[in-house]
């Protein structure tokens, strides 16, 4: 990480022409340093020479703003994305959620949650983290339980859908294999908030 930023400062000092993979790649060590300034700098140098950066590019951007507690930031490269052609994905809008919740705000933390469900996004465990404890912390416990509720059913569906396919490829006497799977969403619930926003990452820049 460090010979890459080392050479990329160099490179750009020297005058050398940097394509758009190298400031991608520049964007990216900036974000794994935690370094939301410079990746917002990089993102608007990459701009002014004409490039659009990756749907994934975006994304780490707009995560490590929200970890540095830097919302308006966070917000504008959103909206870059969007007007970018991007559609807001999962993971942008549940790190988004996050940052609302630091912040006290759980009304537009919630709002969003309902924007992103009513366009098609199938919140995750993650999500779901995210919110449950931005309502605890909030002293807003009925609506804790309700996100809960939705989350257990949610792992249920999961398992029972997983079971239903296990069964049809391998079938079960005395149904003790549907015994077995159907137990484990009460572990997955109890490792949801154990799981990092970080986790949710798995995207490819383009």
């Amino acid at each position: 990480m460090e010979e890459a930023e080392k050479y990329f400062v160099g490179a750009k000092g020297s005058g050398m022409k940097l394509d758009a993979v190298i400031y991608t790649t520049a964007v990216r060590v900036a974000c794994m340093k935690l370094d939301a300034n410079v990746a917002c700098d990089l993102l608007i140098e990459m701009k002014k020479m004409g490039w659009v950066p990756s749907e994934g590019t975006f994304t780490h951007v707009i995560c490590t703003c929200v970890k540095q507690r830097n919302l308006t930031d966070a917000f504008r490269l959103k909206d870059e994305m969007i007007s970018s052609g991007y559609s807001i994905n999962l993971v942008v809008a549940t790190s988004l959620m996050k940052g609302y919740c630091q912040q006290g705000d759980l009304i537009n933390a919630l709002k969003l949650f309902n924007k992103i469900t009513e366009d098609g996004l199938t919140p995750n465990k993650i999500t779901y983290a995210v919110l449950i404890e931005g309502c605890c912390r909030n002293r807003n416990m009925e609506k804790a339980q309700v996100l809960y509720t939705q989350m257990k059913c949610m792992l249920e569906s999961y398992v029972g859908n997983t079971v239903k396919m296990v069964n049809q490829q391998i079938p079960s006497k005395n149904n003790q294999l549907e015994e077995i799977i159907s137990s484990t969403w009460l572990c997955m619930l109890l490792f949801v908030t154990r799981t990092p926003l970080e986790g949710t990452m798995n995207l490819r820049s383009a």
